[in-house]
């Protein structure tokens, strides 16, 4: 039956590179401050929606675990809500730009006063800061920010460490 514990423990981790010749700290040293600062940035980039509950922005964390074969660092968002579960990685950001929508709201109110329209757009555009949300940019419109700003990022980054976590493996069963 396979176990899975999570590491928060420093004594854990002693007795683990007692074991490993120091190759779990060596692993978590380089893989947490990386997915920290992936998970910096996704945070800071996130969309929120203008609802009073919990943003899924503010469920980021990293993880640490230890399996029966494994130590594991990741960076999960836990999210949730009872009707659809998990959603971090289900959100999209807008299809349209600042830009576009502000050229579809003077289109659609073309026979309305010009101040109306100014208005409109104003109302708009502080509504969205207000509640923490932000229009996407060109490159992030109708893409889903969990692969966008988490899962690429993450998969470039693990790319560029590889060879050394490769190499402490390498030396690990060499013995």
């Amino acid at each position: 039956m396979p176990t899975e514990v999570k590491i928060h423990d420093a004594a854990l981790v002693a007795t683990l590179d007692r074991v490993t010749d120091g190759a779990a700290s060596s692993f978590i040293r380089r893989t947490v401050p990386l997915l920290e600062r992936i998970q910096t940035h996704a945070v800071s980039r996130w969309p929120v929606s203008a609802s009073k509950r919990k943003h899924s922005r503010d469920c980021f964390e990293v993880r640490q675990t230890i399996g029966n074969a494994e130590i594991r660092t990741a960076l999960v968002n836990t999210a949730s809500v009872p009707r659809w579960g998990a959603y971090a990685y289900k959100i999209h950001w807008s299809a349209f730009t600042r830009e576009e929508i502000v050229e579809i709201t003077r289109k659609r109110l073309a026979g309305s006063p010009p101040a109306f329209i100014d208005q409109t757009i104003a109302r708009m555009s502080a509504g969205w800061n207000r509640s923490g949300r932000r229009f996407p940019s060109k490159d992030e419109t109708s893409k889903m920010p969990w692969i966008y700003l988490v899962r690429t990022p993450a998969k470039k980054a693990m790319r560029e460490i590889m060879p050394d976590l490769q190499a402490d493996l390498l030396r690990l069963a060499r013995g």
